[in-house]
């Protein structure tokens, strides 16, 4: 032949470069994405309101903002500060510790008598004019419930009513005579009886003293 060759010459084209269009197909097909996802976008969040929105919604719904306290005594759903909260807290403890107190005093009251008032204990001895003026200034007191004489004479008996010029029959009521049977200034020191005792106190004091 012309090229010097002893064979045939291979007539079939190269197949560098050249893709089957089956092949071509697959590799598209392969590439592209499904047909389902073709056009959508990754979820989006939705955009956060601004702060004052946050504060506004969360008032609306009773949430404290901070360190804040919610009311709980209405439907504002408003805020309270914790020195205010501690404030309102005290305010609340001193009204009941005040009804407790109030209350613990009537009842002591009740149990002892008036409030305010004493019983005059009034050591005499053969001193009448001194004694008469005792009792009458003792007995007009507005806190003296009564007034006691320790009687120690063993030799003359308690004045009568009418030794009082001054008093009242109601306050003579109220003049009570403690009749020893001993002469001893240690008689105004001896307990009292009970129906005596019906009071916040007892004042001591000798006939010839006037306690404004």
């Amino acid at each position: 032949g012309p090229c010097g060759g002893g064979g045939r010459a291979s007539m079939r084209p190269p197949t560098t470069g050249l893709v089957s269009r089956g092949a071509a197909a697959s590799s598209v097909s392969s590439a592209s994405p499904p047909l389902s996802s073709r056009g959508s976008s990754p979820p989006r969040s939705a955009p956060s309101p601004p702060p004052r929105a946050q504060e506004e919604e969360q008032q609306q719904q009773g949430k404290p903002r901070g360190g804040a306290w919610a009311c709980r005594c209405c439907a504002c759903g408003s805020a309270v500060e914790p020195a205010i909260a501690g404030l309102l807290l005290f305010a609340v403890a001193f009204v009941a510790y005040g009804v407790a107190w109030a209350a613990l005093t009537v009842e002591v009251q009740a149990a002892t008598g008036p409030a305010g008032t004493y019983v005059v204990r009034l050591n005499t001895f053969r001193r009448p004019e001194l004694l008469r003026k005792s009792v009458e200034h003792y007995v007009q007191c507005e806190e003296s419930e009564r007034v006691v004489v320790v009687w120690s004479d063993l030799e003359n008996s308690p004045p009568s009513k009418h030794f009082f010029r001054d008093l009242t029959p109601d306050q003579y009521e109220r003049v009570h005579f403690e009749v020893h049977d001993t002469d001893s200034l240690n008689n105004r020191f001896k307990p009292l009886h009970p129906e005596a005792v019906e009071s916040d106190a007892i004042f001591s004091v000798d006939d010839d003293v006037l306690v404004p």
